[in-house]
């Protein structure tokens, strides 16, 4: 399994709270990615960067962020080896998966599960931490000569320095019994059921659950030379730098990017991927629920933003939005034309837009009638999103509201021709309710 974190530049972040966003500049030159549940890693320089989910702060990487050499991500948890041989970890931590054991030094390989974590010792022995249901959180028996270690769900995976693998955890679908022969392994890696081996001819053994077929090795079973895990697929790098990938597929996960070439790292998240190119730039593909695949254009030249419950919207200057974070209702789906827009504002899972010729656009859950501006739709001057309802206030001071009304919240009090824009036009400042809408003046 793979795992986000603090951008080292701050710059480079414009969104951050349960959403973490970064613009193109902020995963561009990494050294090393990790993909954790619906959160991702880059290392760079030293220092780590991270997107996508953080609601429980699996992409607040500790204070000071540097001198990092190695990267890894539980299900909702980060890993980081520094270079004196310590373990940083972040993020949930309700199975003490984050409680790095002491003494913290020595440390040269480092590897994440759903909720516990994996460091190998220069001395070849593997210290292992967090949930121990399966005795997945606990040393291997043949504790010794391990060169690489790898973490699946549930279950554990060793690399021993004659090339064999041990196995411990849950075994529930032999996960933990590796095929014969057991021998001329390179390289381990798990998902949340399933465990991959890498042999030294460049073909791939996989085992455990198949129900998605992420143990059927496609043919021809040659020339890998890296392969990672997660959730119910597996994915792999040949020697031409290009990937494959099988298994689960009901998020795009193992449906390639193209062009298909010049990638040389590669990381596997629960439902989501991320791939790293020789010239140092990422390529994520996938589930986005959580915005662990979308990187927004630059971040300058903003005029108004607006926060969702968990999206964001930001307002350029030539009217157009651009909207991140959680889509699961298509909330980030622009509506079309994307232009023309001089207000914003983001509800629990809706969007608004004011044009400027007075209209208004909605898009993302409908199912309360929210998309559904009552006509005339015209004349409008501000917004607000509430969680499922809408506000429009007019130019002539009365206000129009629709959507759920389950607490009344759409029954404007009379008289309703009293009211006008907080942001008086002309005024370049900005201004917002409580839900988020935002105007720029003029």
């Amino acid at each position: 399994a793979s795992g986000l974190a603090q951008a080292a530049a701050p710059k480079f972040v414009v969104g951050w709270g349960s959403q973490v966003v970064l613009e193109p500049a902020g995963i561009a030159s990494l050294d090393a990615i990790a993909a954790g549940g619906d959160f991702d890693l880059g290392l760079r320089d030293g220092s780590i960067v991270a997107w996508g989910g953080n609601a429980l702060g699996a992409c607040n990487v500790p204070a000071p962020n540097a001198d990092f050499v190695a990267i890894a991500a539980g299900l909702v948890h980060g890993l980081g080896l520094k270079a004196d041989g310590s373990i940083v970890a972040w993020g949930d931590n309700d199975f003490g998966q984050c409680n790095v054991p002491s003494p913290n030094t020595d440390f040269r390989a480092i590897a994440g599960g759903a909720f516990h974590s994996l460091g190998l010792k220069s001395d070849g022995t593997v210290v292992a931490w967090g949930l121990q249901g399966d005795g997945q959180g606990s040393a291997p028996v043949s504790n010794g000569h391990f060169v690489a270690v790898a973490a699946g769900a549930y279950h554990s995976i060793g690399l021993k320095d004659d090339s064999t693998i041990v196995a411990w955890g849950n075994d529930e679908y032999g996960q933990c019994d590796v095929p014969a022969p057991n021998a001329s392994f390179i390289a381990v890696a798990a998902g949340t059921y399933h465990s991959i081996g890498l042999r030294a001819d460049g073909a791939i053994v996989a085992w455990g659950y198949n129900g998605y077929g992420e143990c059927n090795v496609p043919a021809p079973n040659a020339d890998f030379v890296a392969i990672a895990g997660n959730g119910n697929h597996t994915l792999t790098l040949k020697t031409d730098g290009s990937i494959a990938a099988w298994g689960r597929n009901d998020y795009g996960q193992v449906t390639l990017p193209s062009p298909n070439e010049g990638f040389v790292s590669i990381a596997a998240g629960k439902l989501h991927n991320l791939a790293l190119r020789g010239d140092g730039s990422v390529v994520v593909w996938g589930d986005n629920s959580y915005g662990e695949c979308i990187v927004p254009p630059r971040s300058e030249d903003f005029v108004a933003v607006a926060c969702g419950t968990s999206h964001s919207l930001g307002l350029r200057p030539d009217g157009s939005i651009v909207a991140w974070g959680q889509n699961f209702s298509g909330q980030c789906d622009v509506s079309s034309p994307n232009t023309g827009f001089m207000a914003i504002s983001g509800g629990t899972r809706h969007s608004m837009g004011l044009r400027a010729d007075g209209s208004i656009a909605v898009w993302g859950d409908c199912a309360f009638g929210t998309c559904s501006v009552p006509l005339p739709n015209t004349g409008f001057t501000a917004i607000a999103a509430g969680g499922v309802h809408c506000l429009g206030l007019k130019n002539d001071g009365t206000i129009v509201a629709w959507g759920s009304n389950s607490h009344g919240e759409c029954n404007v009090p009379a008289p309703t021709r009293t009211l006008s824009p907080s942001q008086p036009p002309g005024n370049t400042a900005l201004d917002s309710n409580a839900m988020g809408a935002s105007w720029p003046g003029g």
